[in-house]
């Protein structure tokens, strides 16, 4: 059985959050290069998550001002990411750390603002109902537009336009071009 959107954020929001948490703990009781490191790939996880979580409240809405401020968050997150990037080199790793928690916190509130707006997004769209044809229906095909008089075994038989031999544009016959026709 599929997840709801409004359960898939849940369960993203919750993964995600363990996620960094255990990658900022392990940051924080060793500052090495290589841990700071793998918590800057885990903020990059988390802000793609949280990206994805927002995406389904816009592709989902056609709320001209709900749109805009997800592209706010959107750039919120990306503003953040490019920040912790750049830091894990230029920042002291106990600043660089405090800086990394407040990027945690816009990523998770990426997701609180998903998860706020899904349901409403939900409620909006049409129902789809499975005992009616929802399918559009049928193009018409006016007499003329079909195609398949081309395909008639008359035209494909020795008299058809496919069984004719034309000689070449100069007048030699059986002579092969370069498409090897």
């Amino acid at each position: 059985m599929a997840l709801a959107p409004a359960e898939v954020l849940i369960e993203d929001r919750k993964s995600v959050a363990s996620f960094l948490a255990a990658r900022l703990g392990a940051a924080q009781g060793q500052p090495s290069r290589n841990v700071l490191h793998d918590l800057v790939v885990a903020v990059s996880v988390g802000h793609r998550r949280a990206q994805r979580a927002l995406s389904l409240v816009f592709e989902g809405t056609e709320d001209a001002p709900l749109k805009r401020s997800i592209l706010r968050r959107y750039a919120i997150l990306d503003q953040a990411l490019q920040q912790v990037e750049s830091g894990l080199d230029e920042m002291p790793p106990p600043m660089f750390l405090d800086m990394t928690q407040s990027v945690i916190e816009a990523i998770d509130g990426g997701f609180q603002f998903a998860f706020s707006h899904i349901d409403d997004v939900r409620n909006n769209q049409p129902e789809v109902d499975d005992q009616v044809d929802t399918r559009p229906a049928k193009p018409r095909d006016p007499e003329g537009t079909s195609t398949t008089g081309w395909f008639s075994a008359a035209l494909l038989g020795d008299e058809g336009p496919t069984g004719r031999e034309r000689p070449a544009a100069d007048g030699r016959k059986d002579e092969i071009t370069r498409r090897g026709h």
